[in-house]
């Protein structure tokens, strides 16, 4: 078998033999999966009909967004794993492909309806780049050391009932973003959840609980129960954590040294199937993201990091995309590694310029583009002054 990895952007070359073996103790989990005799494709895709046409006969839709939703000739989800290789016996990670599911444009409709009310306690952060201005203001108190905590197995531990209850006491929120009522609106949403289904091999398997990986309404559902995991945990233990961000399932946050085993213990004490994991900073150090966090005199300063797993593989230079392409991928490197480094910056050009090499990048370019783009001789200019004028580019009638 020749698949991608999980993280790290690798190829793995792995026995088909090994390879299916662990699918089969995958969907053997009793506790997540059960064995179906046949397709519920059918059914459900009569279901999700019926469902659409209700919301277009209340005046919910209008005919176009009827025709997306309504479904003919779907296709049963497939599941398939990706390696962790980054974990000890290479585990494969379970991801449900939902494309063309008789579920799939309502789940999508579902989800935007519900995105608008995730990240309620602030604690989200939509992508490293806010991370590290977050953290850039934050002073540590004397005693305090970073930690992240991390779900084990997220997306397959989430519970079903309490996601549906999380959301039934949203209402009042939920329904300023949409015209359905709240009766139609869950049944809509309880279709969604309790239609989760797959083939592997021939066979036929129904998730139990939890979400599939690879599911349109996952994403917002996990971020839901997150966030209010969050708050109620953070209800329940003293005042002692700050700075506290969450991406998915990843937690970064401050608590003193003393109370790491106790917040743990917190975090864990939820819900019995939402279970963490903690890791603690290092030398002052520790990794989120794709940044590496250093405390230094009592501030938080980050470089940009790559995980000890992941390759050095991008756009390689001798492709045969078109060159603008080529350049906008080196552009975006040069960019992202800058904002994400804080400290250290002097090492920051020989980073870019090692991975661009790797992949085929010829060094006056990168150097061209360097010179270009690099703002590293802005660091001493007061915030104020600092102006850089991006390009536009417009046609002109031959």
């Amino acid at each position: 078998m020749i698949v991608p990895s999980d993280k790290g952007n690798k190829t793995v070359v792995m026995s088909k033999t090994d390879y299916k073996n662990k699918m089969i103790e995958i969907v053997s989990d009793e506790n997540t999966y059960t064995l179906i005799r046949t397709d519920r494709t059918l059914s459900a895709e009569t279901r999700n009909n019926e469902l659409v046409k209700q919301l277009h006969d209340g005046g919910h839709i209008d005919s176009i967004t009827k025709k997306v939703l309504t479904t003919h000739n779907s296709r049963t989800p497939r599941i398939y794993g990706l390696p962790k290789i980054h974990k000890q016996g290479t585990p494969l990670r379970p991801i449900v492909s939902c494309i063309m599911a008789p579920t799939y444009e309502i789940s999508k409709f579902i989800s935007n309806i519900l995105k608008p009310v995730t990240n309620r306690g602030g604690y989200s952060v939509k992508d490293s780049f806010e991370f590290v201005e977050r953290v850039r203001t934050i002073t540590v108190p004397e005693g305090y050391v970073m930690v992240s905590f991390d779900v084990i197995a997220l997306f397959p531990n989430i519970p079903r009932n309490l996601a549906i209850q999380i959301i039934d006491n949203m209402w009042q929120t939920i329904q300023s973003h949409t015209s359905i009522g709240k009766d139609l609106f869950m049944k809509i949403l309880r279709y969604c959840l309790e239609t989760s289904y797959f083939v592997y091999e021939d066979q036929y398997y129904h998730q139990i609980d939890g979400m599939p990986m690879g599911g349109p309404l996952s994403p917002v559902i996990a971020d839901l129960v997150m966030d209010h995991a969050l708050t109620s945990i953070l209800n329940t233990i003293p005042e002692n954590v700050l700075c506290l961000t969450k991406y998915v399932d990843d937690i970064f946050c401050l608590i003193p040294h003393e109370k790491v085993n106790d917040t743990l213990n917190a975090f864990n004490g939820f819900h019995h199937k939402l279970q963490f994991t903690v890791e603690t900073e290092t030398d002052g150090g520790i990794a989120y993201l794709d940044t590496y966090v250093i405390r230094q005199n009592q501030q938080l300063e980050t470089m940009w990091y790559k995980k000890p797993i992941a390759s050095d593989r991008m756009l390689s230079y001798h492709s045969k995309h078109p060159l603008q392409q080529k350049i906008s991928t080196a552009i975006g490197l040069i960019k992202r590694v800058q904002k994400l480094t804080t400290t250290n910056r002097a090492n920051t050009k020989n980073i870019i310029f090692s991975k661009l090499r790797v992949n085929g990048y010829p060094p006056g370019l990168i150097n061209a583009l360097w010179g270009a783009h690099s703002t590293s001789h802005f660091d001493n200019i007061p915030e104020s002054d600092q102006r850089i004028d991006d390009i536009t580019y417009k046609s002109l009638t031959y």
